[in-house]
């Protein structure tokens, strides 16, 4: 299929998702709760759109493969072409009504995140970005911040909730990057917290066990606002598999790993 990324239409994909969570992103809907394991939880809206949005994809694009959270068509060829979706990143936040959920959407050819958007659900937020075409909020550009030293950055810290069996060298990570930043903070949606970074409103990000759909689209956002994403040795990452995740604005990471250890 003669296909190129550059044909994605940003304002398509906010479309389809629009459509499709108006329809299944309701207080009931966060009631019917099924337990996948510690503290990882997914509901009936959860389902419903991944669903929906893979209905649409396919229509839209059937040579397309797909991989979604809560899908079973998990082994996918990563050396094509394959959307990565997170119904519902922050679903935690969901079942609580806390209002800071999103969709997280990549397109991703031979392990190469070329198109990724994220849409804040209860904001109306909506940030994408392609290949060498730049980074986007609701249709302005978007840079990372301009901070250039760690006691004046405002760091995000995932606690990487499923893994609480490793909670004392998560934990001791917080202390040392708190001890160096300014402050702390944690939302519990890593793809909004990523899309923070590639706005500026947050200077550094890490967590510990991010899986692709957690972090997919966010590569592509960041590296596009003029950042960096990397795992936590500063190495690149394999999209295909899960990740610890380290995201800034291109100094403050850096100095970082510089001052510590991860």
């Amino acid at each position: 299929m003669d296909f190129h990324y550059q044909e994605l239409s940003a304002q398509k994909m906010e479309e389809i998702i629009k459509q499709v969570s108006q329809k299944y992103l309701t207080r009931e809907a966060s009631l019917h709760i099924e337990e996948k394991g510690v503290s990882n939880f997914v509901t009936e809206a959860d389902k419903a759109i991944e669903k929906g949005i893979k209905e649409e994809l396919s229509r839209l694009y059937p040579w397309i493969q797909f991989l979604g959270e809560e899908g079973e068509d998990q082994n996918v060829d990563f050396s094509g072409a394959v959307w990565i979706l997170d119904p519902i990143d922050g679903t935690a936040n969901f079942i609580h009504d806390l209002r800071h959920s999103c969709l997280s959407l990549a397109l991703a050819i031979n392990k190469e995140v070329v198109f990724g958007i994220i849409y804040h659900y209860y904001t109306g937020e909506c940030f994408y970005a392609k290949k060498g075409m730049g980074a986007y909020l609701n249709g302005s550009p978007i840079h990372v911040s301009s901070v250039k030293e760690l006691k004046y950055s405002l760091a995000s810290f995932g606690t990487s909730p499923y893994y609480k069996e490793e909670a004392e060298g998560i934990c001791d990570n917080l202390k040392k990057v708190y001890l160096l930043c300014e402050d702390i903070r944690r939302f519990g949606s890593a793809a909004l917290e990523l899309s923070y970074v590639a706005c500026g409103r947050i200077d550094l990000y890490l967590e510990k066990g991010l899986k692709p759909w957690d972090y997919a689209a966010a590569i592509i956002l960041i590296q596009e606002a003029g950042g960096t994403i990397t795992d936590y040795q500063g190495h690149p990452i394999d999209v295909s598999k899960p990740c610890d995740i380290l995201a800034g604005n291109g100094v403050v990471e850096k100095k970082l790993l510089e001052a510590i250890t991860l």
